[in-house]
């Protein structure tokens, strides 16, 4: 079945058209979480304004986190997930 590690991608936009993915590969569940929290803090800040909606789901199982923040005002958009993925040995 191969090994299970936590990989986080994330996804983002600025108004003025700059975008990008990257994506991060832990070896736990808790080094991703920790990371997640991290980048959570750190979106906030980043995309702060009274217009941004935000949505988060945390699945009690310790597989999937999702942070997905919208601006109702222009094309500012980011999404955090965090999700468990099998590779092969």
């Amino acid at each position: 079945m191969g090994n299970k590690v936590f990989v986080i991608i994330e996804d983002w936009r600025i108004d003025s058209g700059e975008s990008g993915i990257k994506i991060s590969v832990f070896s736990t569940y808790k080094k991703a979480k920790e990371e997640y929290f991290r980048l959570k803090e750190n979106y906030l800040i980043d995309y702060e304004s009274e217009d941004l909606k935000v949505e988060e789901i945390i699945e009690d199982d310790n597989t999937f986190i999702e942070l997905e923040g919208t601006n109702e005002c222009n094309a500012d958009y980011f999404n955090i997930k965090v999700m468990d993925k099998y590779i092969e040995d």
